[in-house]
């Protein structure tokens, strides 16, 4: 929880009667958020302060807004799923061991907007780590992927649609010569190096501690974000040398 309006306001003076208004509404939220902490329910305060309009006196339309969130279902989803799934995630780097309390449960997403379980409504900087460049539920792509499904699923066999976007990657990278398709960043860093290794007739290979390179037993050795999360300096389980 985090007081913006603690110390010297942002606008300069401190006798403002809207500062003074500012801190009051911060007062009542604080308020809220001590009685909901003792009836066991996890929330949180954000802050925000609208700027002033163009044309338009700083004093008179200076607005600030006090913003309370609940995060009840989360909480409550997340207990269940802790009881099904190691760590109640799927990836070590989804928890919340490494900053306290528990990861959101997101319910959907539209544009550059995700909304949890309670409905409250986030900016998206992750997009599911990198590959929505357009965004959640963009109606171009949700066309493409209904009509992609549509003629089913999975084949398990070659597909047309597998070489047109092997071209098309080809086609806009200049130094990509062959591309073999996969379905994680882990399935492509262990072909990588079992590429390299059989082409050089080398074994060693050189990784950057403290990043994670996929779940591979020889990428997990300081393995950074992932494994800090737990606190721990590698991933146990690792065969060592």
């Amino acid at each position: 929880m985090r007081n913006l309006f603690s110390g010297k306001p942002p606008w300069g003076q401190s006798d403002c009667p809207l500062t003074k208004r500012a801190k009051k509404a911060c007062s009542w939220a604080e308020m809220r958020y001590r009685r909901l902490k003792r009836r066991g329910f996890s929330c949180i305060i954000l802050y925000r302060t609208f700027g002033v309009e163009s044309g338009e006196t700083e004093r008179d339309n200076r607005k600030e807004s006090v913003l309370l969130m609940e995060f009840v279902k989360s909480r409550e989803i997340f207990a269940k799923t802790v009881q099904l799934i190691p760590g109640g995630v799927n990836s070590p780097a989804r928890a919340f061991g490494a900053v306290g309390g528990n990861p959101l449960v997101i319910g959907r997403g539209c544009g550059s907007k995700i909304y949890d379980a309670d409905g409250n409504r986030f900016i998206d900087y992750v997009l599911s780590w990198g590959p929505l460049i357009a965004g959640h539920a963009h109606p171009a792509v949700i066309e493409a992927v209904q009509k992609a499904v549509s003629d089913g699923l999975g084949f398990g066999a070659p597909t047309r649609g597998e070489t047109e976007i092997a071209d098309l990657i080809i086609a806009t990278t200049p130094s990509i010569e062959m591309v073999r398709l996969v379905s994680s960043g882990t399935e492509a860093t262990s072909t990588a190096i079992r590429l390299a290794r059989g082409y050089t007739g080398r074994d060693k290979i050189v990784k950057f501690r403290g990043c994670y390179h996929g779940h591979v037993d020889s990428l997990l050795v300081a393995a950074g974000s992932a494994a800090a999360t737990f606190g721990v300096p590698n991933s146990p389980g690792v065969t060592a040398g």
